[in-house]
């Protein structure tokens, strides 16, 4: 089941997806810390963590844009049409004009049927 995950239930959810995220965190070169992931979610402050069947999404908004900060886990390829029902939905719900994530290229291919392209270095619809 992909769902947001309520503010409340962080603390429950979260180690279950930790080492998913870490792992993200690595792949990405550090840019972002397992602990700093941890407290944008759990301080709120328009983060949002969405759960996946083994593995998570960090959201934001970010200007006009639902942007995932960092996400990680197994068979994402597998999760992505839930994925995109629960990030739309989001975005919709936030005001959002469109979704974005800075991604490796692979990305690219998996997103262009949702409308993705690279816009300024990121993916975006």
């Amino acid at each position: 089941m992909v769902r947001p995950v309520p503010a409340a239930e962080v603390d429950a959810v979260w180690p279950k997806v930790k080492d998913w995220l870490e792992q993200a965190c690595h792949r990405s070169g550090d840019q972002e810390t397992i602990e700093g992931l941890y407290q944008m979610v759990r301080g709120g402050r328009g983060y949002i963590l969405v759960e996946l069947d083994g593995g998570a999404a960090i959201l934001q908004r970010d200007a006009d844009y639902c942007h995932i900060v960092s996400m990680g886990g197994k068979d994402l390829l597998k999760q992505v049409p839930a994925l995109m029902s629960v990030w739309r939905h989001i975005a919709d719900a936030t005001g959002c004009v469109g979704l974005s994530l800075k991604g490796r290229k692979g990305w690219a291919r998996v997103l262009r049927p949702y409308g993705f392209s690279y816009k300024n270095g990121y993916l975006e619809t």
